[in-house]
């Protein structure tokens, strides 16, 4: 935490009272009409309906971006993780040793032709 309160600092942001707006903040209203609606006042109900129905769609677009973007990042870094791993495998001269995720090294001297060494390589 010390390290995100040194950041914010830099940017001229006085977390402890952002800390507290947010702590204290009433949202009990956000989604209530700014004016209280007659019975009869039907272009004031479609009005806020209206409003209403784009709040719900910017938030839905919203969690749908950022899941999106959370499985992508996700993908990214798998693709990455395996393409590193593939080129670890090559510049050490072997070759990947199954689902175990274990690294068989074949000695490339002829008279230790059959030796085999096992790394075990941890999973992610």
């Amino acid at each position: 935490m010390g390290f995100r309160n040194y950041l914010f600092a830099q940017a001229h942001i006085d977390v402890p009272a952002l800390a507290h707006s947010i702590a204290h903040l009433n949202t009990s209203a956000t989604f209530l009409p700014l004016q209280p609606l007659q019975d009869t006042d039907i272009s004031g109900y479609l009005r806020h309906a209206h409003e209403q129905n784009v709040i719900s769609t910017i938030e839905e677009a919203r969690r749908e971006t950022q899941e999106e973007f959370h499985r992508v990042l996700e993908d990214r870094s798998r693709r990455e993780w395996e393409a590193r791993k593939k080129r670890v495998f090559e510049e050490l001269g072997g070759r990947p040793g199954g689902d175990s995720g274990s690294l068989v090294l074949r000695s490339k001297t002829p008279q230790t032709r059959s030796a085999l060494t096992v790394c075990a390589l941890p999973r992610i």
